[in-house]
């Protein structure tokens, strides 16, 4: 049972860390372009993402997977509104264990 609650925390963790950078990216989005753009493949681009701006490759591959519809406003909405969760989500959970 602790087994599955801390897997969940590390996936909840995970997803948020997924989440700041697709905000990153879609409040930079002529940078991201800008680095897509230049990449000679999808591989490149990744490795562009992580050396220029530090992400992680599970962030940089959640950035490369983005479709367009994703910089809509509604859409920027739902991934703040998700990171607020699951932030108070982890943040309990860190609140509890001191």
């Amino acid at each position: 049972m602790a087994d599955d609650f801390t897997e969940r925390l590390a996936r909840k963790r995970e997803r948020l860390t997924i989440l700041e950078a697709i905000r990153w990216a879609q409040n930079n989005y002529d940078l991201i372009l800008s680095v897509i753009n230049e990449s000679q493949d999808v591989w490149m681009a990744k490795k562009s993402l992580q050396n220029l701006f530090g992400f992680q490759e599970c962030q940089a591959q959640a950035i490369v997977d983005m479709r367009v519809r994703i910089f809509s406003k509604m859409e920027k909405d739902k991934i703040s509104v998700e990171m607020d969760e699951l932030q108070a989500e982890i943040d309990l959970y860190d609140k509890d264990k001191d």
